[in-house]
């Protein structure tokens, strides 16, 4: 008994010791009734890492009627799985796991409900003799914890009134610049065009700042939406520090939903690891009242 949960703590813990300065992305509650001759009912906590889903839980069958000296009781239940975008709100996940030893592979489909509900529903097929090859279909819903909040997005600046010859001439400009991000990353690395747009905001009379994170299609659709809006806070907590006023600022993530390269190069995945920052500054010239 010491030896399997000796094996279970190091499965939940791979995540987080691999590299400990990496953002460790929320966990995942999960629910599941496994439909089979006697039912059973599991309850694991997940987290995704390396492109995985890693769980670790309980699995609980219901009383076998035909069979009263059963000894299939509660067991734990551990494992992983890889995950697959099928649409923004649908994925598909292959996964091989164990109750304590006995192994099982699960075949499953998430569907995206709100940002901190999904709902779920699969196949699992047990490989031991202790489960007879037992076979089940199961439903269930996932909880995310610390799921963002919708992000309100602001509306444009108004276009200024002409002008007549009494007054100030306003004009605005817009820029976009592009920031790249490492794969699962969230750490800042290149600041030089951050850098450059605080020159131009330096000038500008009035400013708003628009900043959008987004991801390439590795990971799930739920966990690329986290990862971008911590993508998001990082540049806007860069320009807090840099002078701008956080009233100024709206940041948000898109997850996978606006490519702008190919997702199936490497080149195409790089480009789509970004965030975006829209500049809407106003000059006002006051040359021409005089």
């Amino acid at each position: 008994m010491k030896e399997k949960l000796f094996l279970a703590a190091i499965l939940l813990a791979t995540p987080v010791l691999a590299d400990e300065e990496e953002q460790v992305l929320p966990w995942i509650l999960e629910s599941r009734i496994y439909a089979a001759n006697n039912p059973a009912f599991g309850i694991a906590l997940s987290t995704n890492y390396w492109g995985l889903d890693w769980h670790l839980g309980g699995y609980l069958p219901a009383d076998d009627a035909d069979n009263p000296d059963s000894e299939f009781d509660a067991k734990f239940d551990y494992g992983v799985a890889k995950s697959f975008a099928v649409t923004d709100e649908l994925s598909m996940s292959l996964g091989i796991g164990a109750l304590e030893t006995d192994m099982y592979a699960d075949y499953g489909l998430d569907f995206e409900v709100t940002k901190s509900v999904s709902l779920q529903a699969g196949y699992r097929f047990h490989f031991d003799e202790d489960f007879d090859n037992r076979n089940e279909y199961y439903l269930g819903f996932a909880w995310f914890l610390n799921a963002p909040a919708d992000v309100v997005v602001p509306a444009p600046l108004p276009v200024p009134e002409p002008i007549s010859p009494s007054q100030p001439e306003i004009r605005t400009e817009v820029t976009t610049v592009s920031v790249p991000f490492e794969l699962g990353s969230s750490e800042l690395i290149a600041a030089n065009k951050l850098d450059e747009l605080t020159q131009t905001i330096s000038t500008a009379d009035k400013v708003s700042l628009t900043i959008t994170g987004h991801a390439d299609n590795t990971g799930s659709p739920a966990l690329n939406d986290r990862l971008t809006k911590q993508r998001a806070e990082v540049v806007k907590e860069y320009l807090i520090r840099n002078g701008l006023s956080p009233d100024s600022l709206v940041s948000m993530g898109m997850g996978t939903r606006h490519p702008i390269a190919d997702n199936n190069t490497e080149d195409g995945r790089a480009k789509n690891r970004r965030v975006e920052v829209r500049l809407d500054a106003t000059f006002i010239d006051n040359a021409n009242n005089e």
